[in-house]
């Protein structure tokens, strides 16, 4: 993976809390993972924002009980699927 050279500016107590966890050395491979890992999160975060109610015109899937009765019968259907698929490449 290709790296490029950055300066970024600590709060004096975050860098201190810093070097008691990670080596010097350390310090980069550690803030490029804390990057990611809140890069994921808000990316994760942005899509639940993006599908929030979308199921809320459905009558069927008012309560925790509806929603995840709907998903294991979606579940079950792919897993069903997936089965008649592999036997049809199989050529049976």
């Amino acid at each position: 993976m290709e790296k490029t050279k950055t300066q970024i500016v600590f709060p004096d107590h975050l860098l201190k809390r810093l070097d008691q966890v990670v080596k010097r050395r350390q310090r980069s491979d550690f803030v490029a993972e804390a990057v990611e890992e809140k890069l994921k999160r808000l990316g994760a975060h942005q899509a639940l924002k993006q599908v929030a109610g979308i199921w809320r015109d459905r009558d069927d899937l008012k309560t925790d009980a509806d929603v995840t009765r709907y998903v294991k019968r979606l579940r079950a259907t792919g897993a069903a699927r997936a089965q008649r698929l592999k036997k049809a490449r199989r050529g049976g």
